[in-house]
């Protein structure tokens, strides 16, 4: 049994972004972790050639453009 029921998640949008080479949290328990969340993740991104402390390494427009897009006031909905 989990420790905390993240289908509870619901009125927050969750982006997840990990790296192919993390072992730390592996690809497959991310994506238990999407599924036990739930329609609250919004972005789940594998990125190629990151472990689980190398995202200052992932310095590319792109990646900084997808995090500024998520992070915008306009993609979060608040609570009915």
């Amino acid at each position: 049994m989990p420790l905390f029921d993240m289908s509870v998640i619901t009125d927050t949008p969750i982006g997840m972004w990990m790296g192919k080479l993390d072992t730390t949290c592996t690809n497959a328990q991310s994506e238990i972790t999407r599924k036990e969340i739930g329609k609250s993740v919004t972005v789940f991104k594998i990125i190629e050639g990151i472990g689980h402390g190398d995202f200052i390494n992932v310095n590319t427009e792109s990646y900084a453009n997808e995090l500024i897009e998520f992070l915008k006031p306009d993609h979060i909905t608040a609570p009915a």
